[in-house]
């Protein structure tokens, strides 16, 4: 026996049913439109985060000290210095969050002997080392190294959810659907950008009295992505429930 159509035969429709099935059109547009508007805004995210994840510095170590302290290290005597010997120098080290997953296989002993291989001031690890260390206690390095712990668990944290996020957004984006699962890696991406940021200010506030520690260029454009992410998908969800909420039944004749 052969089927019935399920479709209604549109000379059959009434005025009412062709006004409210142009209607559910303009609606079926308008959750198109919202769906290509997450899709760039989520594309563009994933971009800003690959490039703070390999290449921008997230954090900043500068600290200054006098020549007195180098030269009087070195020779022990500055008082033929004179003036010069009242001199800064600063060494400045920058960190990426790929700099900060691969530090360990350099084989630092600890974040201080990094710091004097990887700075700015065009001085001889070993000079910048002796430096440090000589206005630093074991306490000021611990307190590097775990800080450095924490922010390696951050970045391998970062790196598992960027990745394992654009598996999700691929088969729920690609076929221009949402769910559980895209919502959750939306939220665990908009968490870890923020955890990241506070983090490296807390770090440079517990180190404010030996040198300048703050959050880098890397670290500020994946906090604004994160929350640009965010804010793009409640506003998405928001839409497209209300969106939901105005479509009209064909054949009844209500509003």
């Amino acid at each position: 026996m052969a089927k019935r159509s399920k479709k209604k035969n549109p000379s059959a429709l009434s005025a009412k049913d062709r006004e409210n099935i142009a209607f559910n059109a303009s609606l079926d547009a308008a959750k198109a439109s919202w769906g290509k508007r997450l899709n760039i805004t989520i594309a563009t995210v994933m971009c800003v985060i690959f490039v703070c994840l390999l290449l921008l510095p997230v954090l900043n170590m500068s600290f200054t000290r006098s020549l007195k302290d180098l030269v009087g290290d070195l020779v022990g005597n500055t008082g033929d210095l004179g003036e010069e010997a009242d001199q800064d120098f600063t060494m400045v080290t920058t960190l990426s969050f790929l700099d900060i997953l691969t530090a360990m296989a350099g084989g630092y002993k600890d974040s201080v002997e990094y710091i004097a291989a990887n700075n700015n001031s065009g001085m001889d690890k070993s000079v910048v080392e002796n430096v440090f260390r000589n206005y630093v206690t074991q306490e000021d390095v611990d307190g590097l190294d775990n800080a450095y712990r924490i922010a390696f668990c951050i970045a391998v944290a970062a790196f598992a959810i960027y990745f394992i996020s654009i598996a999700v957004i691929s088969v729920y984006r690609g076929k221009n659907k949402d769910g559980f699962f895209l919502a959750l890696f939306v939220v665990l991406l908009f968490a870890v950008s923020v955890v990241q940021w506070v983090f490296f200010v807390i770090v440079g506030a517990g180190a404010a009295d030996k040198g300048q520690l703050q959050p880098h260029a890397g670290s500020y454009f994946m906090l604004a992505a994160g929350i640009t992410l965010l804010t793009v998908y409640i506003v998405y969800r928001v839409k497209i429930k209300n969106l939901n909420g105005q479509y009209r039944a064909v054949g009844d004749t209500e509003n």
